[in-house]
Formats: C-alpha cells, sequence, structure tokens
C-alpha cells in the first residue's frame, strides 16, 4: 500500500505537472519519526532514485504547523514543479493549498484529506484512505472473526486513533471500488 501511494502522489505530480524533463519535488513530511512515515519517506527516496532528473527534497515540519507552512512557502519560492505533504494538521491544508494554487505549483496532499478537499483545484489531488469506510470493514471482519458472538457484557471498549473528521462523499458504497489499484500514465 505504502508504494501504491508513494507511485501515485508521484505520478500525479508528473501528470499535473507536465513534467518532460527533469523535475524537482518538495517534500513536507509531517514527522520523521512516525514509523509509517518513515517507511513511507524511505520509499520516495529509492522511488525517485529509479526515475531519470528527478530530485527530491524532503523537509521534516517535526508535527509543527507553521514550519510546514513555512517550508511548503520555500518550495514555492524555490520554483518546484511539484509538491508532496503529509499534513501535520488537516486544518492546515487549506492554507497549503491555496498557495500552492496561486504559485501555479501540482500538490498531492497524502492520507490527510484537509477542508477543502472536495473543491480542491485541478492541480491538487488526496491520495489517502477513506477512515469510516476501513473503520466499517474492519469492525465487520472482526465481528464475522468471532462469529457475532462475545461473551463479555459490556463489551470491551476498543480505541483507534485518528481523524473523526468526515470522509470526503464517495460515488459509491461498494467497498471493491476502493481497492488498490494501478494508475496510468494516459
Amino acid at each position: 500500500m505504502k508504494k501504491f501511494l508513494l507511485a501515485t502522489a508521484m505520478t500525479t505530480i508528473a501528470m499535473f505537472g507536465g513534467v518532460a524533463n527533469a523535475a524537482n519535488i518538495g517534500v513536507s513530511m509531517a514527522r520523521f519519526d512516525d514509523n509509517w512515515l518513515t517507511v513511507l519517506r524511505h520509499n520516495i527516496e529509492e522511488y525517485s532514485k529509479t526515475l531519470d532528473d528527478v530530485t527530491v527534497q524532503m523537509e521534516d515540519a517535526s508535527g509543527d504547523i507553521s514550519r510546514q507552512q513555512s517550508q511548503v512557502e520555500n518550495f514555492i519560492a524555490q520554483g518546484v514543479d511539484g509538491i508532496i505533504v503529509m499534513l501535520v494538521d488537516a486544518d492546515s491544508g487549506q492554507a497549503i493549498s491555496t498557495a500552492a494554487d496561486a504559485a501555479g505549483i501540482p500538490l498531492v496532499f497524502v492520507n490527510l484529506l484537509p477542508p477543502n478537499g472536495d473543491s480542491l483545484p485541478d492541480s491538487q489531488a488526496w491520495v489517502g484512505s477513506d477512515e469510516v469506510l476501513a473503520g466499517t470493514l474492519q469492525a465487520k471482519e472482526i465481528c464475522k472473526e468471532i462469529g457475532g458472538k462475545g461473551d463479555a457484557d459490556p463489551l470491551p471498549e476498543i480505541r483507534v486513533p485518528g481523524d473523526l473528521r468526515p470522509a470526503p462523499p464517495r460515488a459509491t458504497s461498494n467497498p471493491a471500488d476502493y481497492a488498490p489499484r494501478a494508475v496510468s500514465e494516459s
């Protein structure tokens, strides 16, 4: 899944930017010390080495919204060909989206959907999962595995950290429609 997200983000930047030759991609990650983001960061770095004339500039926001905004502003000032952002906080995405759009630089949000996710400019995209659908599918699978029976009364509480913001509207409720699939460059 991580490689799928990476390939999708990099391909989206290439398609939006019309990058034919050299490409400079700025990547701002919420934090380098997050295990999932560390794996993603290493995969981005490795994948970029397989692409001709592509350089990736990685920045660590260290969980600081202001630092991440500054990193994006620096990418814009440097004239990068595209920006990939793993937001520190979803609410900061609107300002980042507006800045990248004003500069005419393609932007891909990974994982957290910004508040304007349902109305991103044409040169922007979001790559992530629908947490509500994922949680529903996980709960159904757990219930199926225990045969719909439980001997705890009351049932134990299970806490799962995450963003409680409503998921973006979907065209379908069929879980198969959200299965990972290859990204076409056509």
